[in-house]
């Protein structure tokens, strides 16, 4: 049995374009190539736009295993109640992932920040997608990111 590479996708729900679908896949490709020997498996929030949809369709295609972590399903008193269940949930999928990547917005606040800042305490590595296309590789050694790959396609 191979060792798994459990990678999050998650991203905010504004970067929902067929530019961002193509970063996602291509993110996937890479770690596909990069780790013939192991098995990936997609670690995602099931949400329905953006960064969890591609996650999801990238599963599918590219025939690994996908497992979501949904907001559960019940009444919320208030956007607060749901909130704070989104940014539970946010912290599960930074805890059972390896390596995280992550479309983020130009405003940098949300869901996807809340994840990331998940990643960075448990000391693992997040790859940050900008709204220019720009890869970058965020650590806890390095909370000021750093730039990898101007181009996701040459990687």
């Amino acid at each position: 049995m191979k060792e798994e590479l459990r990678i999050g996708i998650v991203g905010s729900r504004r970067r929902c374009n067929l530019v961002d679908r193509k970063i996602v896949f291509a993110f996937v490709e890479k770690m596909l190539r990069d780790n013939p020997h192991r098995d990936i498996v997609i670690v995602s929030g099931a949400c329905r736009l953006g960064a969890d949809h591609f996650a999801a369709e990238a599963a599918s295609i590219y025939k690994v295993k996908l497992k979501e972590w949904p907001v559960p399903k019940k009444e919320y008193a208030n956007k607060g109640e749901y909130a704070q269940a989104a940014f539970a949930r946010n912290k599960t999928i930074a805890e059972d992932s390896s390596i995280g990547f992550a479309l983020v917005h130009s405003d940098r606040s949300g869901g996807t920040e809340n994840t990331v800042k998940h990643y960075l305490d448990l000391k693992k590595k997040v790859y940050l997608v900008d709204g220019t296309g720009r890869t970058y590789l965020s650590s806890m050694e390095e909370r000021n990111v750093c730039e990898v790959s101007r181009d996701p396609d040459k990687d």
